[in-house]
């Protein structure tokens, strides 16, 4: 005889767990619940894509999955290794860096992973949660960046980066040497410092709306070292 309560019961628990998926569905983030065996329980759209499920075979747990390399791109992890074996040894993963290759993304990408346990309210670990995103372009922007920054250390022209109301928020080594004025000494203060007395208040209001209407300000400037020696700097003063 069928029990109208449990089908009711049973029905209601579908509909819950379907209404679960749908809603990690909508993520952006890939996150994939496993079991203390590996097992797939959950794996929502997002790391179907970012894994490279769409146009591979479906995998079904974390000892199928290959092409996962450590921070350096090219040591490939263990199952042992793997975040979420990790987790599994009750051990949360804060965050990390990952490469993936797949055959969808044969170039591969970056993922940022974290993983942790799952316990019963006996403190038992059943299994395991694993979120990532992403994270490529961030990486070649920081790429870009430390690649630009090295130029700008390395440039024996004096640069000089200000807020929009002329308040020093870098300064590289070359103005340092030029000038005299260190680094600490230069943030938080005006180019106002190197004000040598040479031109006059028409001069600079010149300079200020040429800059503020948005233009390229070129001239030579006759400016103060710290140590009060005068010297000739052809400078660009880009808005």
């Amino acid at each position: 005889m069928i029990n109208p309560i449990s089908t009711e019961l049973d029905s209601t628990l579908a509909e819950a767990v379907q209404a679960l998926r749908s809603a990690m569905d909508y993520l952006p983030e890939g996150l994939i619940i496993a079991d203390k065996k590996g097992r797939f329980l959950l794996c929502n759209r997002a790391a179907r894509n970012l894994l490279g499920m769409e146009s591979e075979p479906v995998l079904d747990s974390w000892p199928e999955v290959k092409g996962w390399f450590k921070a350096d791109g090219i040591t490939p992890y263990s199952y042992q290794e793997l975040p979420a074996t990790q987790a599994l040894a009750g051990k949360a993963l804060p965050e990390a860096e990952v490469f993936v290759r797949s055959s969808q993304c044969p170039d591969g990408i970056w993922l940022a992973v974290q993983a942790s346990p799952l316990s019963n309210n006996r403190g038992e670990i059943h299994g395991s949660i694993v979120l990532f995103h992403n994270v490529t372009e961030k990486r070649q922007i920081d790429a870009r960046i430390r690649m630009l920054t090295s130029a700008v250390e390395q440039t024996a022209d004096s640069i000089i980066i200000t807020d929009n109301k002329a308040t020093i928020e870098y300064v590289n080594p070359a103005f340092e040497s030029m000038t005299g004025f260190t680094s600490q000494e230069a943030l938080g203060r005006t180019p106002m410092i190197l004000k040598s007395g040479v031109h006059d208040d028409a001069f600079y209001r010149d300079l200020w709306l040429t800059i503020i209407s948005g233009k390229v300000y070129r001239n030579t400037l006759v400016n103060r070292k710290k140590n009060g020696e005068i010297f000739f700097a052809e400078q660009t003063i880009t808005p």
